[in-house]
């Protein structure tokens, strides 16, 4: 109830925090989003935090949000995350997602280009 909107032009972006919630909303034309990250050792631990939540989650385990998780248990998560990885317990679900889209063969005409020339200087 509380979002905000951004309608972009070819060549703008808009960024938000990391695990901020969003949703990406392609209005009748194709779109190309880049996603840039760079981590500290306290993000490793808790991107490692929610994975090991999301397997303990699905195993019907209960957890504590790892935002609200204390450092040390965070670093525990994060550890048992690598294995959890290592093991391959959990499949990827990108081979299920269905595309609905088609790539042509041709590159667009410089008027319905994907990124503004300006955006490239």
């Amino acid at each position: 109830a509380n979002a905000e909107v951004f309608d972009l032009k070819p060549g703008m972006a808009v960024a938000w925090p990391l695990h901020a919630p969003h949703r990406i909303e392609n209005q009748g034309s194709f779109n190309v989003s880049l996603s840039c990250d760079y981590q500290t050792w306290r993000s490793r631990m808790t991107n490692g935090a929610h994975y090991a939540n999301g397997v303990l989650r699905r195993w019907g385990a209960p957890v504590l949000p790892a935002d609200r998780a204390p450092m040390a248990a965070r670093a525990a998560l994060w550890g048992a995350s690598l294995g959890l990885r290592r093991l391959g317990l959990v499949r990827t679900r990108l081979e299920s997602y269905e595309r609905a889209f088609e790539l042509g063969d041709e590159p667009p005409p410089p008027d319905k280009a994907l990124i503004s020339p300006l955006a490239m200087r």
